[in-house]
């Protein structure tokens, strides 16, 4: 299991961060880049050879609303302190996701989320 650690975090979102994680497995071209002790509400995962903005508009239209790096480093266009400092491969950090979860947020939810995610990458795999 990528998280071994849980700080600040209640059981329900632990169990919900271990799921999510769990989905996002699954899929191919997905990489988990949330490791070790986590003590925010986020999961960060990479899809390799896809362009994360791409993804991030595809969902949109879906109404699923996540982001591709943090408010602070949103206005430069390169690998994000965060990722470099992880050491990643260019490929996994220029394709860095994130998604945000919650003590509300609900299991049916995430269902979704993984859902449309694969969806989408079906659909722009199709495209190239």
């Amino acid at each position: 299991m990528f998280i071994d650690k849980f700080s600040d975090l209640n059981n329900n979102v632990i169990t919900l961060i271990k799921y999510l994680i769990k989905e996002l497995q699954t899929i191919p071209d997905v990489i988990i880049n949330t490791g070790g002790k986590v003590s925010s509400h986020i999961v960060n995962f990479s899809c390799i050879g896809y362009k994360p903005e791409v993804i991030l508009h595809a969902l949109e239209e879906k109404d699923i609303l996540i982001s591709t790096r943090s408010a602070c480093s949103s206005k430069t266009s390169d690998v994000s302190r965060v990722m470099q400092q992880l050491h990643l491969p260019d490929e996994v950090a220029k394709s860095a996701l994130r998604v945000s979860i919650s003590d509300l947020t609900k299991e049916e939810e995430i269902d979704k989320f993984i859902y449309c995610l694969k969806e989408v990458l079906d659909s722009i795999k199709k495209q190239r």
